[in-house]
């Protein structure tokens, strides 16, 4: 719902969403731009929807404390009610900038 704010980290968040290989290369490509450009990038590549739910909020608190400028987050499979939970708050941390790769 719209009633609470969800966490939304101080650092520009981009979701990319899509073939999972290509997604996670479209990320070690931007992290390696973002590098050379100077920036502290933090990267979001989960495993599994548990892995998600379990550590979304404290890996953009982490990415926070480290002072990271940017976070690269792979979206996960639209499949399955945690998922759906999931991508949502992810969305709303990255205020829905999401890329299709």
């Amino acid at each position: 719902g719209m009633k609470y704010k969800h966490y939304a980290p101080k650092a520009e968040m981009i979701l990319f969403s899509g073939c999972q290989e290509n997604i996670e290369k479209v990320i070690k490509e931007q992290e390696a731009l973002a590098k050379k450009q100077g920036k502290k990038v933090s990267c979001l590549i989960y495993k599994t929807d548990l892995d998600a739910a379990k550590n979304l909020f404290k890996d953009l608190r982490n990415a926070d404390d480290c002072g990271a400028d940017l976070i690269l987050a792979a979206a996960l499979p639209k499949t399955g009610s945690i998922n759906f939970s999931v991508m949502n708050r992810m969305l709303k941390s990255a205020g829905y900038n999401i890329k299709e790769v």
